[in-house]
């Protein structure tokens, strides 16, 4: 097959997403095959990536010969791990190992023994299989990206040292405007704070200000709310002055989850 050839296979889901489909006449690969490879990409590619779907397109070959499931299959595997080792080298500017089953070497002969005899050129092909690529591919995309995000997940934890939780409770309590002493914050930290009124409540403005410089944490500036909660993340811990300015009784609790 010339090269030409091998950049049409490249490119069929371009294709297969900027060309409309033709009038009702023109004779497409049916949903129902469609249906079939779909659900095949989601147990052999989403369970074992591009080598286990190629070795299930291989068993399909074996099998069911020239059929519209295993070219479609086969077409769209191959389309997405070129595009895929596209990516990967431009980032990385190495070329990532490629399975025997997807070289070009391979689809050549696949395209000789398979594709050519069934639809005489590529281009035929093309057109018929182009329904049913995007799909597949979407499927692929998807999950390479969840088999990714799991895999670094996975990483993290293990490489992850065991630490010890620790969770201890700052309370304070007291009446219209106050400027605690610095207290020193391990987050995460979940901050909950109410008030106690007698009558209607108007105003409750609380803040968190670092003593070493920076910007303040607005907890509350919420009139006429008598309750509420903030999450403070790990990385905003430190020595903090509480600054309350309040027309009521007040009360706060800062519950600390840090781990050692």
């Amino acid at each position: 097959m010339e090269s030409k050839t091998m950049k049409k296979i490249i490119l069929i889901s371009a294709l297969a997403l900027s060309l409309p489909i033709s009038a009702k006449a023109q004779q497409t690969v049916s949903q129902t095959t469609i249906n079939q490879a779909v659900k095949d990409a989601k147990q052999y590619f989403c369970a074992s990536g591009s080598s286990g779907f190629a070795k299930h397109i291989q068993n399909c070959y074996q099998k069911d010969g020239a059929s519209d499931k295993c070219i479609l299959e086969d077409m769209s595997l191959y389309s997405f791990d070129s595009e895929f080792h596209k990516v990967i080298k431009n980032q990385t500017g190495q070329e990532p190992p490629t399975d025997d089953f997807l070289t070009e070497t391979a689809i050549n002969a696949r395209a000789d023994k398979y594709f050519l005899p069934k639809f005489g050129n590529m281009d035929k092909l093309y057109t018929y299989l182009r329904p049913g690529v995007t799909p597949l591919m979407d499927i692929m995309g998807k999950c390479l990206v969840e088999n990714m995000q799991n895999q670094q997940n996975t990483q993290s934890t293990t490489q992850q040292p065991k630490q010890q939780n620790n969770t201890t409770t700052i309370t304070k309590e007291g009446d219209g405007q106050t400027q605690t002493p610095p207290v020193q914050l391990k987050c995460p930290c979940m901050v909950q704070w109410k008030t106690i009124k007698d009558s209607d409540f108007s105003v409750f403005d609380f803040e968190l200000k670092p003593v070493t410089g920076g910007f303040p944490i607005s907890i509350a500036t919420m009139p006429k709310t008598n309750s509420g909660e903030y999450y403070i993340p790990a990385n905003q811990s430190g020595q903090y002055m509480m600054s309350i300015q309040s027309t009521g009784h007040w009360a706060i609790q800062i519950q600390q989850n840090y781990q050692q």
